[in-house]
């Protein structure tokens, strides 16, 4: 039994939510072409994690370039990056909704109740 393998990476940039339809054939060892399976997914960066007391404004698309919006929750103010994008090579928001901060303004009092005696 002979055995070759060979492996090949095609990239392909499908812009503005185009239908992706790829034709594949193979030729095996004896030189006849055979159809081939081929798997192919879309990568994205999933859904976005919302800051720490805040949120993530409505997202359509978790590919690559996609960008959301964090906000806060009413009287805290943002500290970072308002806008996050899917990015390569990780995958990932940047920045990530860890890296944006949702606090109280300065000189403001914390609006956590105490009860009182």
């Amino acid at each position: 039994m002979e055995y070759n393998e060979t492996s090949t990476e095609l990239c392909l940039e499908v812009a503005n939510e185009t239908a992706l339809q790829v034709s594949v054939v193979a030729v095996n060892c004896a030189g006849r072409s055979e159809p081939a399976i081929a798997n192919i997914s879309m990568a994205g960066c999933g859904p976005p994690s919302p800051p720490v007391n805040g949120s993530v404004g409505e997202w359509t698309s978790s590919r690559v370039g996609a960008q959301v919006t964090y906000s806060c929750d009413t009287h805290l103010v943002l500290v970072g990056e308002t806008v996050a994008t899917c990015s390569l090579p990780s995958l990932t928001w940047l920045p990530s909704g860890d890296d944006v901060l949702c606090l109280q303004p300065s000189g403001s009092a914390p609006t956590t109740s105490v009860p009182l005696p």
